[in-house]
């Protein structure tokens, strides 16, 4: 999976007016995927400050990016992602 393979099937955002929909799409495809073993996944302790959840291809998933711009894309308890999102 890449960032720019995901559809945003009934796209929800926390808080709702902060960040317009198509600007919080854009900076995740404009991201990168971080690999599990990343030494960023050790040093990030920032707050939440974006949420949404969404469908894609049938499946729900929810994404938080953290004050910093690390992020973390999960489908259910199984799948977990994490992404660096543009500033």
């Amino acid at each position: 999976m890449t960032l720019d393979d995901l559809h945003f099937e009934g796209l929800e955002l926390f808080p709702p007016d902060a960040l317009p929909a198509d600007e919080f799409i854009a900076r995740l495809r404009a991201g990168m995927l971080v690999a599990s073993g990343d030494r960023l996944l050790r040093d990030w302790n920032y707050a939440p400050w974006f949420s949404g959840s969404f469908t894609h291809a049938g499946q729900a998933f929810d994404v938080t990016v953290y004050l910093g711009g690390l992020g973390k894309l999960t489908s259910g308890s199984a799948c977990t992602h994490f992404l660096l999102a543009t500033p």
